[in-house]
């Protein structure tokens, strides 16, 4: 094999293994001192510690530096994806890798590729030209990386995106609650508020840090329906409480717009008419 025989094989092998393994582990592609330092381990590696440059490579040694990088490269070493941060796809391949060792520790006799790919169907992950496209950079993120920490026994990515989630459905349990002060003006609404209205309450702990995702998933549910119920049973529309989202910008608000909206000023609202009527006709109202 001639000099230029080889440099046409070996070159664009070395570039697709420097571009995947930056996927995995999150680098730049561009940096130049991070390349030289894989590149020198990875000929060190290839042979043995014998050489860190092409220049000093033997006829015999192309071969196996070609062996070398094709390994690297292989189909089954990297799930083809996009959608993703460079960090998260990384972060996703190691995580990958561990949970199929484990399953393969455990009698799995699948490669790797298609053991992840059925784990990625079963998640609905969409799948164009051949990669897996990944459209939300936290919800699925998270979900998945749950999935493969199981798998792999992971505590730390087991702890992390369990902690994720509880953290935002606390936060959407924060604005539910807003929503009911906006409703009832009488008290404060807070998680001892939410334990007494339900006849699951025995079941919720005193501290809303002390409940899992999974517990605090139904009770977000929960108060939901009860907010639905209170907005039904007064004729307010749920559109019109302060953290919900509205459906129109701001701009498209117009006099033909059925939708009311609080802090807009809607002059073009005709003025309501009232009647007196006896005070004990009046239905009782929370504010």
């Amino acid at each position: 094999m001639t000099p230029k025989q080889f440099n046409g094989i070996y070159r664009p092998l070395v570039r697709i293994a420097w571009e995947n393994y930056c996927i995995r582990t999150g680098n730049s592609p561009n940096k130049k001192d991070a390349y030289r330092l894989w590149y020198e381990a990875a000929l060190r590696d290839a042979t043995r510690g014998r050489i860190t440059t092409t220049k000093d490579a033997k006829p015999k040694d192309h071969q196996t530096l070609i062996q070398y990088f094709q390994a690297l490269i292989a189909p089954s070493d990297t799930i083809p994806m996009y959608g993703w941060t460079v960090s998260q796809m990384a972060k996703f391949q190691d995580l990958s890798h561990a949970a199929h060792q484990a399953a393969h520790a455990d009698g799995e006799s699948r490669a790797f590729l298609p053991y992840i790919e059925s784990i990625l169907r079963r998640h609905h992950v969409p799948q164009n030209a051949g990669r897996w496209h990944f459209t939300n950079n936290t919800d699925t993120f998270d979900h998945l990386m749950a999935d493969l920490a199981i798998r792999a026994n992971d505590e730390y990515w087991i702890k992390r995106t369990a902690a994720a989630a509880e953290t935002r459905i606390r936060w959407q349990l924060e604005q539910f609650l807003l929503d009911l002060d906006y409703l009832d003006k009488r008290y404060v609404h807070d998680w001892q508020y939410i334990r007494g209205i339900y006849k699951q309450a025995d079941m919720l702990p005193a501290d809303i840090t002390d409940c899992p995702a999974v517990t605090l998933w139904r009770v977000l549910q929960m108060l939901d329906t009860h907010i639905r119920r209170i907005c039904k049973d007064f004729d307010v529309r749920p559109m019109d409480l302060p953290t919900r989202a509205h459906p129109h910008p701001h701009l498209a608000i117009k006099e033909t717009a059925h939708h009311l909206h609080i802090g807009h000023k809607l002059e073009h609202v005709a003025p309501v008419e009232v009647h007196a009527a006896p005070a004990e006709e009046y239905d009782p109202i929370p504010f």
